[in-house]
């Protein structure tokens, strides 16, 4: 049966970890530089798209679908991120952000920061 399998390589590809009871979620997405990368993520309680520029400038999380409340309070995301009037910190390659933010209902939009600032 190669049907779970396929579903797998959706998640590897966007670097997923998903940790429900503790509100985190991970993304590293695979973004080739000089190509747009948007792939669809989906949660048991939320579909969303992730994409990152193609210039690597940016990240989006847009929603697809709620199918309940998934709510996290904090994001981790490979590499140096700003979101404006959130709370940042960078350790070990990842930004986490501190935010409550149900990914199939709100967006998010994340800036790269340049990894010598």
């Amino acid at each position: 049966m190669t049907a779970p399998a396929s579903w797998t390589v959706l998640e590897a590809l966007a670097g997923l970890c998903a940790d429900l009871p503790e509100g985190l979620l991970t993304l590293s997405p695979r973004n080739e530089e000089g190509k747009t990368f948007s792939i669809p993520v989906f949660l048991p309680y939320a579909w969303f798209t992730c994409e990152v520029t193609e210039d690597g400038g940016s990240l989006s999380l847009t929603p697809i679908r709620s199918l309940g409340t998934c709510g996290f309070h904090r994001l981790k995301l490979r590499g140096k991120w700003y979101l404006d009037g959130v709370t940042c910190t960078y350790a070990e390659g990842y930004t986490i952000a501190e935010l409550a933010f149900d990914p199939g209902k709100d967006t998010v939009r994340f800036t790269r920061i340049a990894e010598n600032a």
